[in-house]
């Protein structure tokens, strides 16, 4: 049994049960793995470049082609140069569900706020591993 984040007992017994069924897989099998490994790669690219704007281009085809192959509906991916700083916890990454007729968005950020600590693509490689998120790791 996973450890449940602190706001698990505000959610409603129906975001419980949503809570649970997520936490429950433990890995997602991508249908062609070695098709993304150019998207792979021009993202691990851009991030080294510490361009934001060719990091956000290159993180989205490759979360468009992943939504593809997994035939899930496309998110919106938006890029910032630096996570933001909150007070109490370590932010890993926004995700603004879609109001009726829009599409969700995931907010990702190239550096950890302390230390301005570069992201590393590692982690897309392991999405298998960690659906639910990304990128997962500092570099």
């Amino acid at each position: 049994m996973h450890v449940k984040f602190e706001y698990y007992e505000r959610l409603s017994a129906k975001q419980k049960a949503i809570y649970r069924k997520s936490d429950a897989i433990g890995s997602v099998a991508l249908p062609d793995p070695a098709g993304l490994a150019t998207l792979v790669a021009e993202l691990d690219r851009s991030l080294q470049s510490g361009k934001r704007l060719a990091t956000a281009k290159a993180a989205s085809a490759l979360v468009l082609a992943l939504c593809q192959q997994l035939g899930v509906p496309t998110v919106r991916i938006t890029v910032r140069n630096v996570r933001p700083e909150i007070w109490g916890g370590e932010l890993q990454g926004l995700y603004t569900f879609a109001e009726k007729g829009s599409t969700p968005t995931i907010e990702v950020w190239m550096k950890t706020f302390v230390g301005s600590r570069a992201w590393s693509v590692r982690c897309s490689r392991d999405l298998a591993r960690r659906p639910r998120t990304l990128s997962s790791a500092p570099g």
